[in-house]
């Protein structure tokens, strides 16, 4: 707290690039606007060692291609899945939850539990909806492999 009060004092006499150095210093970049961090010093890479390993091409291809079977495979499970969470949803449908209550005349009277029903069709919804995000973050880190 008070480096903000010494660099708002600091601040009031200074131009304004100056200012946005001070505050890009203070503040996270993430937390900058566009033009403060123009203005803030360039941040220095380190290189990587050079005991660092590293894997030629071939490897890396190999490894690739290895990945992109792998997801494939995955790709084709999350379809199958879905289809089979459709299914269910669909027979989920097409039965409604119901409970009978007996009368004093030893008849039975049949009744919908529609919050219960609800509540069936929402999770089997949610997992419907599961299955296709996954099918489409599937399909896009596929895609960004090739």
């Amino acid at each position: 707290m008070w480096m903000l009060r010494d660099a708002s004092r600091i601040l009031t006499s200074r131009s304004k690039a100056q200012k946005n150095l001070i505050w890009s210093r203070l503040i996270p970049a993430s937390a900058q606007t566009p033009a403060a961090r123009k203005n803030a010093l360039p941040q220095a890479k380190t290189p990587s060692p050079a005991s660092f390993p590293k894997v030629d091409a071939g490897t890396q291809n190999q490894r690739d291609g290895k990945r992109n079977e792998i997801l494939q495979a995955e790709l084709e499970s999350e379809k199958k899945a879905l289809e089979e969470a459709k299914k269910a949803y669909d027979e989920g449908a097409q039965k409604p939850e119901v409970y009978q209550q007996k009368n004093a005349d030893g008849t039975s009277k049949t009744f919908r539990n529609v919050a219960k029903f609800e509540e069936k069709m929402k999770a089997l919804q949610d997992e419907v909806d599961a299955h296709q995000r996954n099918i489409d973050l599937l399909t896009k880190e596929i895609n960004a492999l090739n």
